[in-house]
């Protein structure tokens, strides 16, 4: 495989993809395949030093490190290689859009919860279909990627699927850079089925595929439905649902060492999020990293079809063998989920989920034999629940009371580190992790600036600045190691992810 070639040595992509595109001396990355083209950016994968093996720890199969990997180091770069293009997707939702249908009826795990959903998903198959009837050999090639994702090895030998007796030669495949057949990967583009069923394309997707990511299909048919109700243009996602064939390989894990962002529309950008040794597997969260271990043992069995075994899981069985630390009370189930549940309680719901949940920490810590990690990984899977309790008591901050409103602060502050080095221990960069590394940056920035000994609160800023530009760094890559480069992206993802529909207040379409 050739190896991509940049510009300036000391240039990453990072500076391609997360850069303003307006940018004096914006570097240039020019591969392709084998060619140079310098009038051109990325047009082509890039596959950092990784490989496919037999070793997965979830299925047969899994990613793993060829060499020492470093934090932050990119893993690899690729668009999706047959996508459901958002302004079919709107055409035909509309078309079909009523109040009565909007939502779907079904709750089964795994099938569509809302008309957009199934929408996207058909818009998906076609496109699928379309590269399956295609006789161009860059389209067989797509397809051979996409097919390799079917779950049954012996469907794929029915099918005339080519699987290779070496999974390392899986990598080029996989990115739609050239087809192989079973017995070495520099043969003829194999002969495909085209009566392969719309369900076996179905179960592709719902097993493999990679929906919205910021957003969810309800948020973005909610904004659909308003639009058609008013009148009102309202911003499209740039991508909704497409294959990422090399991705859909990498296993799950609740303690990841990978992290993804999208951007550009269906570009998936993939950077380490911890030092990965030689031969150690890459894995990342099937599921948002918010969730209890029952929710994800629940989750995971029924949309995936298998019980994870990760360290963090093992950990949380076995603190649920012996003690109920799991039990949520019923008054703080509707915090559970992630929304803007807080919009609409008023003061007093408010107090109560704050009180509510301060007894059921307190009740909870009080076991004997709870560890360090135990107790961060409880957290992690009740963060949702810390963060509508921080935003309740920010929300209800006294402001004719500047004494009470600075311990408040400081309270939100201390409670907002305690998540952050439940991130740290398990998914590290994701957004939640950098939505509270912005608030603790924005409380300390308010403490310092009505310090009457700023020197005192200095550190304190200093050490938000810093943690904050760490994770970036993991999360986006090094940014070419430039200072104000760095800031800007600080800054973008400040606007999105602390303020209503941050998105749409901001030019480029990344998080």
């Amino acid at each position: 495989m050739a190896d991509i070639e940049i510009a300036n040595p000391k240039d990453d992509l990072s500076q391609l993809f997360f850069l303003p595109k307006d940018l004096p001396n914006r570097p240039r990355v020019f591969f392709v395949g084998d060619k140079k083209d310098s009038s051109s950016n990325v047009t082509d994968s890039f596959v950092g030093p990784l490989e496919v093996t037999s070793s997965g720890v979830a299925h047969g199969l899994g990613v793993v490190a060829r060499r020492d990997i470093q934090a932050g180091e990119c893993l690899f770069v690729t668009r999706a290689v047959v996508s459901a293009d958002v302004k079919l997707v709107f055409e035909e939702w509309k078309s079909r859009f009523t109040d009565n249908n909007a939502t779907k009826g079904d709750n089964n795990i795994g099938t569509p919860q809302t008309l957009l959903e199934e929408v996207t998903e058909q818009v998906l198959v076609k496109a699928m279909r379309q590269k399956i009837q295609s006789q161009d050999d860059s389209d067989k090639a797509i397809v051979q990627s996409f097919l390799l994702q079917l779950s049954e090895g012996e469907e794929s030998t029915a099918r005339n699927i080519p699987v290779p007796t070496d999974p390392s030669s899986f990598v080029p495949a996989l990115v739609a850079r050239q087809s192989f057949s079973s017995t070495t990967a520099a043969s003829p583009l194999f002969n495909i089925d085209t009566d392969i069923s719309d369900t076996k394309l179905l179960e592709i997707i719902r097993r493999n595929a990679f929906g919205p990511d910021f957003a969810s299909y309800q948020s973005v048919e909610a904004q659909w439905a308003q639009s058609l109700d008013d009148g009102t243009e309202r911003p499209s996602p740039s991508r909704l649902l497409g294959l990422y064939p090399l991705a859909a390989m990498i296993n799950h894990s609740c303690t990841p060492n990978a992290v993804r962002v999208f951007v550009d529309g269906d570009w998936m950008v993939v950077h380490a999020s911890s030092n990965i040794p030689k031969g150690k597997e890459i894995g990342w969260s099937y599921l948002p990293p918010i969730l209890s271990y029952p929710s994800r043992k629940k989750q995971l069995e029924e949309r995936h079809g298998f019980v994870c075994h990760c360290a963090r899981c093992i950990n949380e069985k076995e603190a649920c063998s012996t003690r109920d630390i799991f039990d949520l009370p019923e008054s703080l189930n509707p915090f559970q989920k992630s929304g803007s549940i807080l919009a609409t309680s008023g003061k007093e719901a408010r107090q109560q989920l704050t009180k509510d949940l301060l007894a059921w920490e307190e009740r909870t810590f009080a076991a004997n034999g709870l560890s360090n990690e135990t107790r961060r990984y409880w957290k992690m899977g009740n963060a949702s629940l810390y963060i509508h309790y921080l935003n309740a008591v920010l929300m209800d901050i006294p402001q004719d009371n500047p004494e009470q409103a600075a311990k408040t602060r400081a309270i939100c502050l201390m409670k907002g580190m305690d998540l952050h080095f439940c991130f740290v221990s398990c998914h590290y960069a994701c957004t939640e992790h950098l939505s509270i590394m912005h608030l603790c940056y924005e409380l300390v920035a308010i403490m310092h600036s009505r310090s009457p000994d700023p020197s005192k609160t200095l550190p304190k800023v200093q050490f938000w600045t810093e943690q904050l530009k760490r994770a970036h760094l993991i999360r986006y890559g090094s940014l070419g190691s430039n200072v104000d480069r760095i800031r800007a992206v600080m800054k973008h993802t400040q606007v999105v992810l602390r303020n209503h529909n941050g998105l749409d207040k901001v030019p480029y379409d990344f998080i």
